[in-house]
C-alpha cells in the first residue's frame, strides 16, 4: 500500500481491515498516516507475519489505540524506515502487542538516540527467534555518532564518552549481520560486533561509507579498531564489503577499502561487491583482486 506524495493525513484505514484473513506480508508507505491507523490494520490481519513500514514524511502518534486481546504471528521480517525521527512510536506499539513478536529478521533506519534505543528493545525481544539483523545508518545529513547522538551538517569527531552498541549477546541464532554505514564513524559497530562470538554468526556484511573522507585522527582510529577486530574475530567467516562508488579502476578502489580496513585487505578475508552507477541504478560488480579479494555478489 503506497500513498507517496498524497495528503494522507486524513485517510482512514478502516475500511480495509481485515480485507484478507490469509494476509501474510504487508507493506506500507505513507507520508503522514498516524500509527493508530498503521496498527489498527496490522492487527486485523491475524496470520501475518511480514511488516514493513516505510514513511516519506514522519511517524507520529494520533488518535487512541487500544492493543486487542489478540494480535498477529509476525515471525518473519520487519522492517522500519523514516527520513525524520518516529520509529520509537511503532516500536513501543509493537512491543505492547499481546502475543508478542517473534521476527526471525529485522531491519532499522537509525536517524537518532530514541531509534538505536528502540532498536535494542527490538533485538532484545526478538532474541530467541532472530537470524538476520541489517541496520542502517542515515547519510541524509544526518549521522550516528558514536555516542549515537542526532549531528546536523557534516558528521564531527564525537565525545567517545557514553558509547553505545547493541546487545547481541542473547541472539543465539543470529547468522547474518549487515552494517550500512552513511556515516564516517565505525565505533558503533565494534561496539555491538563484540557482543556477539564468531560461534554464531555466519556472515558480516559492511557496506562502507562512501564519498567520505576520514582524516580526523578520531574517526580514523574507530575504522583501524575495527579492523583490527574483523581480522581477530572473523578471519574464518564470510565477511562481505559492499562499496557504493562511481569509480572504474580497481586500484582506486582497492586504496579506498584499505583506507577504512587496511589489515582486513592485506589479509584478504572478505569479498568484494562494488556496486556503481549506470544511468542513475546501482549495479551490483563482484571484483576479484589476485591474491586479495575473492568473489562477492549481492
Amino acid at each position: 500500500m503506497i500513498t507517496d506524495g498524497w495528503n494522507d493525513e486524513r485517510i482512514s484505514l478502516t475500511p480495509l481491515h481485515g480485507l484478507s484473513p490469509v494476509l501474510r506480508s504487508l507493506y506500507l508507505s505513507f507520508m503522514f498516516i498516524p500509527d493508530s491507523e498503521i496498527f489498527g490494520l496490522v492487527c486485523s490481519f491475524p496470520l501475518l507475519e511480514d511488516f514493513a513500514l516505510v514513511s516519506k514524511g514522519s511517524i507520529r502518534g494520533g488518535g487512541e489505540w487500544i492493543p486487542p486481546s489478540t494480535s498477529p504471528r509476525l515471525t518473519g521480517s520487519l522492517k522500519l524506515e523514516t527520513p525524520f525521527e518516529g520509529i520509537q512510536s511503532i516500536t513501543h506499539r509493537l512491543l505492547d502487542l499481546p502475543n508478542g513478536i517473534h521476527f526471525t529478521a529485522i531491519a532499522v533506519h537509525l536517524l537518532s538516540e530514541q531509534d538505536f534505543e528502540s532498536t535494542v528493545d527490538l533485538v532484545s525481544r526478538c532474541a530467541e527467534t532472530l537470524n538476520t539483523l541489517d541496520l542502517t545508518n542515515s547519510h541524509y545529513g544526518v549521522c550516528v555518532s558514536i555516542t549515537l547522538r542526532q549531528i546536523d551538517s557534516l558528521p564531527i569527531p564525537a565525545d567517545t564518552s557514553g558509547t553505545t552498541g547493541i546487545d547481541l549477546s542473547q541472539a543465539r541464532k543470529l547468522q547474518d549481520v549487515v552494517f550500512r554505514c552513511g556515516s564516517p564513524h565505525a565505533k558503533w559497530i565494534s561496539e555491538t560486533l563484540r557482543t556477539t562470538g564468531p560461534e554464531n554468526l555466519q556472515q558480516l556484511s559492511l557496506d562502507l561509507p562512501h564519498h567520505t573522507a576520514i582524516g580526523w585522527e578520531t574517526v580514523h582510529q574507530e575504522w583501524l579498531d575495527l579492523d583490527d577486530l574483523l581480522v581477530e574475530f572473523w578471519a574464518t567467516h564470510s565477511l562481505r564489503l559492499v562499496v557504493r562508488a562511481p569509480w572504474k579502476g580497481e586500484k582506486e578502489l582497492r586504496d579506498y577499502v584499505a583506507m577504512f580496513l587496511p589489515e582486513l585487505a592485506t589479509r584478504g578475508i572478505a569479498d568484494l561487491v562494488l556496486c556503481v552507477l549506470n544511468e542513475g541504478n546501482v549495479v551490483p560488480i563482484a571484483a576479484r583482486w589476485p591474491g586479495v579479494f575473492s568473489p562477492g555478489g549481492l
